[in-house]
């Protein structure tokens, strides 16, 4: 199957580095896998993207995903589980890692995988109680079961990667004997929900079509079994509330609390901001980023400017992090969000996120400040 979206996951993920992995199946000798999606199933079925064709390997055993800088393992409800060598796994792998399925070791190569303790893994994290910046601005999402008599009910995603299928251990639980115990991921990123078919029988269907990872548009359908879905979006985070509607933009406030912005710039023009990237994020470090998103949130959720224009003209290109950022003020903002001047590598990927059909590209700021103030 056509997996043509996995480019534009690996850019949503944050992370274009491939999944490289060491492989030793019993006492053969070990061979090099270069897998370039951003996410694996290993397990001794033929179209597994590892096939460890042993005894004590489920047909779909473990599931790696990459979210930024880290790589996330999770076992599929194997039968016998995934047995673990080196520093105490806390759901991230790192090259320090050796872990076993069946007979089969494997490891992953030093490529900068970071596996500290810090971060609660993937299927643990809480975006509705809690935020942390390495995950980004996460939107809430709730799926909506749009058939059979159950129609009507929703789910809230409130887990990075949620599991979906026919065994009760799932987070979302389908008792239809056409789906599989474990039938597909839910990934929560900044850029939306994706769906990512684990291989369950019948695969995953968006609007129709069959795929192994897409991202669930608020006008998509996906299907699993005899179930249609929907991904129900929210504009705005609830750990972001409005400012009320009598505050007034502060020009002054928003100049003294960015005035030592290194990566976002930013300058009033009446209740809109004007936003300029103009630094790479891996030049600063974490802490430093974090206080120039609070900055730039709390301007515009509490001091009164509505509107958000984000000029690109000092920036050709930005990275993941600058973009997750961007996409969560859009959230937070309660008027109008625009881009201008975008150069062309940066418009390709506003285009391949499909950022440019909810915030409109203008070729010149004028033209982005009249759209957000004919409001």
């Amino acid at each position: 199957m056509p997996d043509a979206p996995a480019p534009v996951l690996r850019y949503a993920v944050g992370n274009a580095t491939p999944i490289r992995l060491l492989v030793r199946n019993g006492s053969g000798q070990p061979h090099e896998m270069d897998l370039p999606a951003p996410y694996a199933i290993i397990g001794r079925a033929r179209d597994c993207d590892v096939v460890l064709p042993q005894d004590g390997v489920g047909f779909r055993h473990a599931y790696l995903q990459v979210i930024g800088g880290r790589l996330a393992c999770i076992d599929l409800l194997s039968g016998r589980g995934i047995q673990w060598d080196g520093p105490q796994f806390g759901g991230w792998v790192s090259a320090a890692h050796r872990f076993r399925i069946g007979d089969a070791w494997l490891q992953v190569f030093d490529d900068g995988w970071i596996a500290d303790a810090e971060l609660p893994p993937p299927t643990e994290f809480k975006p509705r109680a809690e935020q942390r910046m390495e995950y980004g601005a996460l939107p809430h999402v709730d799926l909506e079961l749009l058939n059979s008599s159950a129609q009507g009910t929703m789910w809230p995603i409130n887990r990075v990667i949620t599991l979906v299928g026919r065994d009760e251990r799932c987070r979302i639980t389908c008792a239809d004997e056409n789906i599989s115990r474990v039938h597909c991921s839910l990934l929560l990123l900044p850029t939306g929900l994706w769906v990512i078919d684990l291989l369950g029988k019948g695969g995953v269907r968006v609007n129709g079509e069959p795929v192994r990872c897409n991202l669930l548009s608020p006008d998509a359908e996906f299907e699993i079994g005899r179930y249609r879905l929907r991904a129900r979006y929210t504009t705005a985070s609830p750990q972001m509330p409005a400012a009320p509607s009598d505050v007034a933009a502060d020009p002054d406030k928003a100049t003294f609390l960015t005035k030592l912005n290194k990566l976002f710039k930013v300058e009033p023009y009446g209740d809109a901001l004007l936003l300029f990237p103009i630094a790479e994020a891996s030049t600063l470090k974490y802490k430093e980023i974090h206080v120039e998103i609070s900055r730039i949130s709390e301007l515009l959720t509490a001091h009164g400017f509505r509107h958000l224009v984000v000029d690109g003209a000092f920036a050709p290109i930005l990275s993941s992090m600058v973009l997750d950022a961007i996409i969560g003020f859009g959230r937070s903002a309660r008027g109008r969000v625009a881009f201008c001047h975008l150069m062309p590598d940066l418009l390709e990927s506003v285009r391949s996120m499909n950022l440019d059909r909810i915030w409109p590209v203008f070729m010149t700021r004028a033209e982005a400040l009249q759209y957000v103030f004919s409001a």
